[in-house]
């Protein structure tokens, strides 16, 4: 039986809660409302995070509110299982002890990404052997999650599914019109991401080049308008059935880790570019 905990912010629905309390093999310990979420009498509500986490051995933290590096390494230490919704403002530098501190708790956390746990994001999961030409055309969407965990998470999709080192970051100075920025991103096997985020789009499109001839994939809005409720309850049954350490599917701090220095470098060159979003 998982011993659980929830830390949970305004932004997460009864629903979904009310979801993970009733999946098998569960023992829901408490859940902890932080910021200003709203406190429900339907769970055992529990007033401080400390306390959680001595009652739990694994912890549920739901919510677009990102951790910060020193909280995200507390919860490692006092926890055996951690899986995160929102990605943490850590540094590379923060990644890196972060990592080395799973390693020596003998866990990984696991990171939620949209692109493999919602069934629109199909296209992501389709590994390729041989270099793939990947070209995205997408807009931010909504305004719970900022353009920079919107690229992010596309970039994580997108290592994933290159399954390999990002080598060199190119960013155009003169983006196309209504183009908030247009960057490439070439692997070290080849494969290379041609990114285009646009402020008025009406649709995205998502188009592959390999070996198996060209797929194209449209979607009606923003990529980010499909990372639904039952993407996420996907991605925490996923990651509370999993037995083995290590499952290719879900996202870890060392894939975060990878991009998270391509990230940065973007940010630069788009401030020297004058490109503000």
């Amino acid at each position: 039986m998982i011993k659980l905990g929830i830390i949970v912010d305004q932004t997460i629905t009864r629903s979904v809660l009310q979801a993970v309390s009733h999946l098998p093999d569960v023992d829901l310990k408490g859940i902890y409302f932080s910021g200003g979420a709203a406190v429900s009498d339907q769970f055992n509500v529990i007033y401080n995070p400390g306390e959680l986490m001595d009652s739990s051995d694994t912890i549920l933290v739901l919510g677009e509110k990102s951790l910060s590096p020193d909280m995200v390494r507390q919860l490692i230490r006092r926890s055996k299982r951690l899986f995160l919704h929102a990605l943490p403002e850590a540094s590379a530098a923060d990644i890196n002890e972060i990592i080395k501190l799973e390693r020596e708790a003998g866990f990984s956390c696991r990171l939620f990404s949209p692109f493999f746990s919602c069934s629109q994001f199909e296209i992501f999961q389709q590994k390729s052997d041989s270099p793939e030409l990947v070209q995205v055309r997408t807009c931010f969407h909504g305004a719970q999650k900022n353009w920079g965990t919107q690229i992010q998470q596309l970039m994580l999709g997108l290592c994933k599914k290159a399954q390999n080192h990002p080598k060199r970051l190119d960013v155009y100075s003169r983006p196309e019109p209504h183009a908030l920025v247009n960057f490439r991103i070439e692997y070290e096997n080849g494969t290379v991401n041609n990114i285009t985020v646009s402020q008025d789009l009406s649709e995205s499109v998502i188009e592959i080049a390999g070996n198996n001839g060209i797929l194209i994939k449209h979607f009606e809005q923003g990529l980010f308008a499909y990372s639904d409720e039952n993407g996420l309850l996907a991605a925490i049954r996923n990651f509370l059935s999993e037995k083995a350490p290590v499952n290719s599917e879900q996202l870890s701090f060392d894939d975060f880790g990878l991009i998270r220095p391509v990230f940065e470098e973007l940010k630069e060159r788009m401030r020297h570019n004058d490109l503000h979003v």
